[in-house]
C-alpha cells in the first residue's frame, strides 16, 4: 500500500496524478532529462491547470559551473535547467511555487534520498564525452505512469546482467524493470517512480 510522504519525488507525482481525467494526460505531462552541459532539464505541462494563469518570477541562481539554476515559464509551460546535482532543486522550485505541494524545510524521505542518489551517479558518469552521448530520461505516460530509461553504456553496468522485474499490484500501482538496447528502462504507475529509482540504485550497488 502507497504511504503518503513529505518527499519532494513523491509530491511531484502527487501533482501529475491529481491533473490526470482521462484526457489531460494524454496531452500533457512531465519531461525530465540530462542535458550535455552536464545538468538537467525539467518541462511541466501547465495547460489546463489550475497553474495555467498564475505568475511565476524567474528564477536565475549562478554558484559555480556545475551548481546553477534558471526557471521560467513560457507558453503554459513551467521549464527549468540545472547543474547535474540540482535537479531536486528545479523540482522543489515548482512544487513551493504551487503551496498545496510543497516539500517542508529539512524534510528528508528515503525517495529523495534514491533521488539525490541518481543525481549523484550521473554527475560520476560525466567526463566530458559521455554525456554528450549518453543519459536519463524521465517522461510521464498516458496510462497514467511514467517511462524512465537510463544510459549504460559505457558505464561499469553495461556487461552486467539484469533480471527482469515486473509488478503489477493494482491498476495505478506496477512497474516493469528491464535493460534492453544499452539501457535500463522502468515505466511504471504514477506512483512507483521511487520504486524504480531504488531499483536501478540496488543493481548498481550490487554490481560495485
Amino acid at each position: 500500500m502507497i504511504q503518503k510522504r513529505e518527499s519532494c519525488l513523491f509530491r511531484l507525482q502527487e501533482w501529475y496524478l491529481n491533473q490526470c481525467n482521462g484526457d489531460w494526460e494524454r496531452k500533457f505531462g512531465i519531461k525530465i532529462g540530462t542535458i550535455d552541459n552536464p545538468g538537467w532539464s525539467i518541462r511541466i505541462d501547465l495547460a489546463e491547470t489550475l497553474l495555467e494563469k498564475e505568475v511565476f518570477e524567474d528564477v536565475r541562481i549562478d554558484t559555480t559551473e556545475d551548481d546553477w539554476i534558471l526557471c521560467w515559464l513560457k507558453e503554459k509551460t513551467f521549464q527549468g535547467g540545472g547543474g547535474p546535482l540540482n535537479l531536486e532543486d528545479l523540482i522543489k522550485i515548482f512544487l513551493s511555487w504551487n503551496n498545496k505541494y510543497s516539500v517542508p524545510k529539512n524534510s528528508l524521505d528515503m525517495d529523495d534520498d534514491d533521488l539525490i542518489w541518481i543525481q549523484d551517479w550521473y554527475k560520476s558518469q560525466c567526463d566530458g564525452d559521455w554525456e554528450h552521448q549518453f543519459g536519463i530520461k524521465v517522461e510521464t505516460l498516458d496510462n497514467p505512469g511514467w517511462s524512465i530509461q537510463i544510459s549504460i553504456q559505457e558505464t561499469e553496468l553495461q556487461n552486467k546482467e539484469f533480471q527482469n522485474i515486473s509488478i503489477e499490484r493494482i491498476e495505478n500501482d506496477w512497474f516493469h524493470c528491464f535493460v534492453r538496447d544499452g539501457k535500463f528502462e522502468g515505466p511504471c504507475g504514477p506512483y512507483n517512480l521511487s520504486e524504480v529509482l531504488k531499483i536501478f540504485r540496488e543493481w548498481v550497488e550490487g554490481c560495485s
